[in-house]
């Protein structure tokens, strides 16, 4: 396994970062927009 330099390793975590909150944004706002599509 090649070691990795401190600056990919913070990229690697910021990228996380922003896929998890991608994630959590889609997942909270999904049932909310169908719920204001029922009524």
């Amino acid at each position: 396994m090649v070691k990795e330099s401190p600056t990919s390793e913070s990229w690697l975590s910021a990228e996380m970062e922003e896929t998890l909150d991608d994630l959590f944004e889609n997942e909270f706002s999904e049932p909310m927009l169908s719920d204001e599509l029922r009524k």
